[in-house]
């Protein structure tokens, strides 16, 4: 209820301000961003007052996890539970790094301790760290990402959206206001759903990362498992693809004006199709047959986005706009554009090249204008038909746009 109001208590205010003020501290005493910190944390643990209380939102402060979008009305929780506070991993990384050595005339000479402190650690939350850099490949270390399972975190997160979202005329304006309030928060909350969203991506190709010292026993990259990526793609089916009409009601829109969130649903489309990932996906499928591989989540992406063009529901204007961006991202792999030369600086402000996980393919070498061009083809065989069989109007004309795009693509002596 605190939360139902721009006016927000100065007690919850003050303890928001302290938090943000010791993250930086932090920052101070030269600890870094340790996003995969809130993956330590069971997604329904974090439902739970006996939870929350001791342990906050993530183990560390260090972590962009600033509110619990996934706790849920009648849960108990109460307004300190909603947010980040000092966890378990600060009480590790400090005395790790600060901690007085006596016997250790020499930091050469602390080595053997600090190592046995890492690889012999007990407890509920073992000490973790992946450079932020990783966040665009490993789903457990993502900004403003909480809990262990991001399908089932932005499941509580879009049923509290949808709470909020038909709530925000009452809860930002006042007599002698106007709507700017009101559109100000519906656009920070159509950017939650779109980050939201962005989560759940990341575990498509995604690949866990635990550096470790040859001490430890176990590999450091593991792939997602190929169930928990064809998850990923089914709930994206259903909350992007699907076009979000409770984002944008007429009680918001009547006011504000018109509201397109398509540009955000486009953006997930070209996530998916990042060549990077399907690159991900063929190293790991030449690993292990049971992987998914490129041509299999091509295959189902394609259904997902498109169905069987001409049976079934015709595509709405958002559905019609996000095919074609399909098409546009294929084009840019069948034609991608020089790489650009003499710029400097190095990956990550660092210099070099980036690691081979994070680094971009040569994408005319690969195999990906091939997967590329064999989905266009499959497509322009299929609304071809759909534009034969379908009747006068929009739906006809946008199969019949569709076949010329693909003709373009393939053949780019044919004019659009």
């Amino acid at each position: 209820p605190a939360a139902r109001t721009l006016e927000i208590p100065e007690s919850l205010m003050g303890e928001t301000m302290t938090k943000v003020i010791t993250h930086e501290i932090g920052h101070a005493i030269g600890l870094p961003h340790n996003m995969v910190a809130s993956s330590s944390f069971p997604v329904d643990s974090l439902r739970s007052p006996s939870f929350t209380r001791p342990y906050g939102v993530s183990a560390t402060i260090m972590d962009y996890a600033r509110q619990n979008y996934i706790a849920q009305p009648g849960d108990g929780l109460a307004p300190n539970d909603y947010i980040r506070r000092l966890g378990p991993f600060d009480d590790f990384v400090v005395n790790w790094g600060y901690r007085v050595l006596p016997n250790a005339a020499t930091p050469e000479a602390e080595v053997a301790t600090l190592n046995r402190w890492i690889t012999s650690q007990t407890g509920m939350f073992a000490y973790r760290y992946v450079p932020q850099q990783y966040g665009s490949v490993d789903p457990r270390s993502q900004t403003e990402d909480m809990g262990d399972d991001p399908v089932r975190a932005s499941t509580y997160a879009i049923a509290n959206l949808k709470r909020v979202v038909p709530m925000l005329p009452e809860w930002t304006t006042a007599p002698g206001k106007n709507y700017d309030d009101l559109s100000e928060l519906h656009g920070e909350a159509v950017s939650m759903w779109s980050r939201y969203m962005g989560h759940v991506v990341t575990l498509i190709g995604g690949v866990t990362v635990d550096f470790k010292t040859a001490d430890q026993p176990g590999a450091v990259f593991h792939e997602i498992p190929r169930e928990r990526q064809e998850g990923a793609l089914a709930f994206l089916d259903e909350q992007v693809f699907d076009t979000p009409e409770w984002l944008t009601p007429d009680s918001i829109t009547s006011r504000i004006g018109p509201v397109s969130v398509v540009d955000r649903q486009v953006g997930i489309v070209n996530q998916l199709l990042d060549t990077r990932r399907i690159d991900r996906l063929a190293e790991y499928a030449a690993k292990d047959d049971d992987n998914w591989s490129p041509t299999e989540y091509l295959n189902d992406l394609r259904r997902a986005l498109w169905g069987t063009p001409g049976s079934g529901t015709a595509p709405d204007a958002n559905r019609r706009q996000l095919q074609r961006a399909y098409l546009d991202r294929l084009e840019t792999i069948l034609k991608p554009a020089p790489p650009s030369g003499g710029q400097g600086g190095g990956f990550g402000g660092g210099g070099g090249s980036p690691p081979p996980l994070l680094a971009a393919p040569n994408v005319p070498r690969s195999d990906l204008p091939a997967l590329a061009r064999g989905q266009l083809s499959v497509l322009r065989d299929q609304v071809r038909r759909a534009a034969a069989n379908a009747p006068a109007g929009i739906q006809r004309a946008h199969w019949q746009d569709i076949a010329v795009r693909i003709d373009a693509i393939l053949d780019p002596g044919v004019a659009r």
